[in-house]
């Protein structure tokens, strides 16, 4: 099934969920026609390990209830099935909103050495965001904070008052200031291209 098509049922999901009205998804798609765009392979293949390279909204698995949202939705593990990777292993998680690297063991002992590292917080991790206006370099550029279960819900995190929750920290850096380029409401809008290490 071709990315576009994918990411037309997902929206298409929504929209029956009512997370969007059709007349928002219409608008949304004149906007950020971007969105339609779903790619997801290796970025990295050998002996022991396939970093594969997951777009946003694009879940690990199936979770444990086993179903899917949508006929065509695809997820990681769907795709290493498809290329006959479906005995590797995930070493860490990434949210399903969020782009980018993901890395599965080809064998056990590299899984659990990976695993082990991501665990003990000594893989070293980068996330870009691209956010709405022009941040001062220096700005808040180490984020201490808690964080704690979210109410409602069995994987979602939240900030948490001070002293409560496991300690978080994440490096801010600011890359670029800009203005936003895609088409749409906020083209010409300031902002800026931060580099995140938690």
């Amino acid at each position: 099934v071709p990315g576009e098509v994918r990411r037309q049922a997902h929206l298409a999901y929504l929209v029956k969920e009512g997370v969007f009205s059709p007349t928002e998804q219409a608008e949304f798609l004149r906007d950020q026609p971007q969105y339609l765009r779903f790619e997801i392979g290796a970025a990295h293949d050998c002996a022991k390990y396939v970093v594969i390279n997951k777009p946003f909204d694009c879940r690990l698995d199936l979770g444990t209830q086993g179903e899917r949202k949508y006929p065509e939705e695809l997820t990681a593990a769907d795709w290493l099935t498809l290329h006959g990777l479906d005995t590797l292993r995930f070493c860490h998680q990434l949210d399903a909103a969020t782009s980018g690297l993901l890395l599965a063991a080809k064998d056990k002992k590299s899984a659990a050495a990976a695993t082990r590292l991501f665990a003990e917080r000594k893989a070293r991790k980068q996330y870009l965001a691209l956010v709405f206006g022009h941040v001062q370099p220096g700005a808040h550029s180490r984020i201490c904070v808690s964080l704690g279960p979210a109410p409602d819900s069995n994987f979602l995190q939240r900030v948490m008052p001070e002293g409560d929750g496991k300690p978080a920290e994440t490096v801010l850096r600011v890359i670029r200031h800009g203005t936003l380029a895609l088409r749409g409401p906020y083209e010409g809008k300031a902002a800026s291209l931060l580099l995140l290490e938690p």
